[in-house]
Parts: structure tokens; sequence; C-alpha cells
């Protein structure tokens, strides 16, 4: 008898049939794969500088949409646990341009990006205007808003069976958690 993580399953009754265990090495090929174009394509000072943003800034704004959003509330959830101001919004709707319009230079917006994203340019090009530092997390594909960032920090595009994985954000979102409680506690 099969195990469960060995059973085949059928999905929406169709006669394509996968392993569990199938999908589930894809996924950790796929996470394996993100996580060494981090290692090769992420800059050291780039991270210095987006943990010196989270560091200084007074309040922090993060944008992330449905399939970002468990990004965006990780980074969120850190950074409030480490007595932070931070709040988190979707990429429309009145009360996240109210959030982004309350944030000043000595503030901070992240997007956390894919591709496809719509992020509303008014909202940046006011933030911008302002002297909002804006540090973004995306592929290089999702990322048109690039001349509106101080800092990027891009993830490798990683696909399973067609659908994009955020590994890579998240790796980046618990590497910026983990670089800034080593640089508080370096400096405290």
């Amino acid at each position: 008898m099969d195990s469960p993580t060995t059973d085949r399953v059928k999905f929406d009754g169709t006669a394509a049939e996968e392993k569990v265990s199938d999908i589930l090495e894809a996924i950790s090929q796929a996470s394996a794969r993100t996580i060494s174009g981090l290692k090769a394509t992420l800059k050291p000072q780039s991270l210095h500088r987006a943990v010196g943003l989270l560091d200084r800034a007074g309040a922090t704004c993060i944008i992330g949409n449905g399939d970002t959003f468990p990004v965006a509330a990780l980074l969120t959830n850190g950074l409030n646990d480490r007595g932070r101001v931070c709040n988190i919004f979707g990429p429309y709707g009145s009360v996240m341009e109210h959030g982004v319009l309350s944030l000043g230079p000595d503030d901070l917006l992240v997007l956390i990006e894919l591709p496809g994203d719509r992020l509303p340019e008014n909202i940046l090009a006011d933030a911008r205007a302002r002297k909002v530092p804006i540090l973004a997390i995306a592929e290089a594909a999702a990322h048109s808003k690039a001349g509106y960032c101080q800092v990027r920090l891009p993830v490798p595009k990683t696909r399973v069976f067609g659908m994009p994985t955020l590994t890579g954000h998240m790796a980046v979102a618990q590497l910026l958690l983990i670089a800034l409680d080593r640089y508080r506690s370096a400096t405290d």
C-alpha cells in the first residue's frame, strides 16, 4: 500500500494523475533553485541599504497583492514583533492610498511584486515626490517601477507546474528580519 506522500491523486476529475511525492519534489527543487539564485544575485550592499531603511523608518507601509499577501503579512508581523510601526495593504483602495499618503521622508514604503502586478503609478509618484523611501522585493519581470525605488531586492523567477512560487519572496522577507536583528544587536 502506498504511503500518503506517494498516493496518486486525480485533479479536477481528469485523467491527469500526479504522485504527491512528485509534486513535493518539484516544489523542493524549485525552492533550492530559488535559494541558489538568491545567493548568486543578492548584493550585500543592497541588503545593507534595505536593512538601514527598515531600521531608520518611523513607520512602514507594506503593499502586497493577493498572491504576495502572505509575504507582506510575514514581513509586517515580523516588524511589528520587533516593535516597529508597520501596516499592510492590498494594492488598491482608499485605505491603501490614505496609508501611503500619511508617509513622509522618515518612513518607508515596501512593495512586494509578482509579474503582472499593477500598482497605482500615481501613488508611487506621489510618494517619490514626498521623498518617501521605497523598497521593492520583486522578480525582474515584475518590476516596472524601478525608477521609484531606492532599493530593489531581486527575486529569481521560479515556477512549479506553471505557478509562481513565493519561495524567493519569503526568503528575502525572512532575510530582512534576521539581518535587521543582527544589525540592531551589533549597534546596541
